[in-house]
């Protein structure tokens, strides 16, 4: 295209189009500058920041201490008193619930040949309620108490957590009215919230590797 055609409408040599010829001045523009480097971030101050996990004495740094880890002995020292209460609770029980399983059933089978029409229709009721803290309430004792045993020497975590939500779930299954609910629903609260704290539960979690590590030595050397 010749300068002469500059402003005035000419057609597209390729496709015929009309348009009008203008300068291209693009070229002309003046190359951004760009920097070298980036700007730093400022701060306030020249301090060092410091690690939420700096072990200092001070208060405003104590929810980013880092918690020390207990040993075993402490472990058992914070259980020992919840295990000898679901101990004593799941031993107590076990008797009483034999006791009176064994007496309600023997006096309601002793009922149905009574006389009265009233004794004999609440016979079936006393078998009812003895076979039941026969068959239920003597194993979730036993299991409350055996679970108290192997707290106290942090062996077998399974028996202790069921321990533990036997003796909160006694509270539906005994009902409020036996001796042993309300300690075995205390004592088991108790022993569950102590078993939760990270640093037991570490404790705990170190016991079962360790007790796994031995049945596995002990069956290679088998």
């Amino acid at each position: 295209m010749d300068e002469a055609d500059l402003g005035h409408r000419v057609a597209c040599p390729a496709c015929g189009e009309h348009y009008t010829a203008e300068v291209d001045r693009r070229g002309d523009l003046p190359e951004p500058e760009t920097t070298g480097t980036r700007s730093r971030r400022r701060y306030d101050d020249d301090r060092p920041r410091r690690s939420r996990y700096d072990d200092d004495d001070d208060d405003d740094d104590r929810p980013y201490r880092r918690r020390r880890r207990i040993t075993r002995e402490e472990a058992v020292q914070r259980l020992s008193a919840p295990a000898l209460g679901l101990i004593w609770t799941g031993w107590i029980g076990l008797v009483l619930c034999l006791v009176v399983g064994i007496g309600c059933a023997a006096v309601g089978i002793q009922n149905l040949n009574d006389r009265d029409k009233q004794v004999r229709d609440d016979a079936p009721g006393l078998i009812f309620v003895g076979a039941f803290a026969a068959v239920i309430g003597c194993p979730c004792h036993a299991v409350m108490a055996i679970g108290g045993h192997k707290m106290r020497g942090l062996t077998g975590t399974g028996w202790m957590y069921a321990s533990a939500c036997v003796g909160i779930a006694s509270l539906v299954v005994c009902g409020i009215c036996s001796p042993t609910t309300w300690t075995g629903f205390g004592f088991g609260l108790w022993a569950l919230i102590a078993m939760n704290q990270s640093d037991v539960r570490a404790v705990l979690e170190a016991e079962k590797r360790r007790d796994r590590d031995w049945r596995r030595d002990r069956d290679w050397q088998d």
